[in-house]
């Protein structure tokens, strides 16, 4: 994950390359900036889907509902390597020296719930950290730009676009206490009108800690990133 250090459009925190475009990370949403060309800006924020000069695009968007776009964000994980930026004719927008992180905390995402971004074995995973009492119910998102969304048999959500598709799979959910002792807690995503939540089927114990953890998989980005 990349931050932006002023050297793209201000609505993009990180920037994850993708064998297939740029997934940028928002302040409330992830943008999934997708597109055939082997090479393109990373400032592009197109909408939906559209082609120029012969290359298609498509934007797919998934926005936390009512989530606080002023939480505080932790990087950890720094890389070896640092990329500089020297674009276009705005000196201001030339950075050098940035690192990537492979680790990103918003914290109070929503009321005692944490949101973490992870690198984890090649693919981008997140998950919510919800303290003792907090509220599972405030963790709800919509997806936009999408061709289709649905809940398959095996639990995972699946997202079609005009390439393919991202499929975010069953989420995998575990209490801790004190002590560090996980207990596996049954966890489903539910969709109802457009917008996407976790379910409990058996209840957890709400007195701990609880991690809620889906991860994202690309099944038409495999492969090095066009930037490789």
């Amino acid at each position: 994950m990349t931050p932006n250090r002023g050297q793209w459009d201000d609505r993009i925190l990180y920037n994850v390359d993708l064998n297939q475009g740029k997934l940028y990370l928002e302040n409330t949403q992830m943008t999934f900036f997708l597109s055939d060309a082997l090479s393109h800006n990373h400032g592009e924020h197109e909408h939906h889907s559209e082609e120029k000069n012969g290359i298609s695009y498509h934007v797919v968007r998934q926005t936390f509902l009512n989530a606080n776009s002023n939480a505080s964000r932790i990087e950890k994980t720094s890389s070896p390597h640092y990329s500089n930026y020297i674009l276009g004719s705005d000196p201001t927008r030339w950075k050098s020296e940035i690192y990537s992180f492979g680790e990103v905390k918003y914290k109070e995402f929503y009321p005692n719930i944490d949101l973490l971004y992870n690198s984890r074995n090649g693919q981008l995973t997140y998950n919510f950290t919800v303290l003792p009492f907090g509220n599972t119910s405030l963790i709800q998102f919509v997806l936009t730009g999408a061709e289709s969304v649905k809940i398959t048999q095996d639990g995972s959500l699946v997202l079609k676009h005009r390439f393919g598709e991202i499929t975010e799979s069953a989420p995998v959910a575990w209490t801790e206490d004190e002590n560090g002792k996980k207990s596996k807690v049954a966890c489903l995503f539910n969709l109802q009108n457009d917008t996407i939540s976790f379910q409990f089927p058996n209840g957890y114990n709400t007195n701990e800690k609880l991690i809620i953890d889906p991860s994202l998989t690309f099944s038409t980005f495999t492969g090095s990133t066009a930037d490789n």
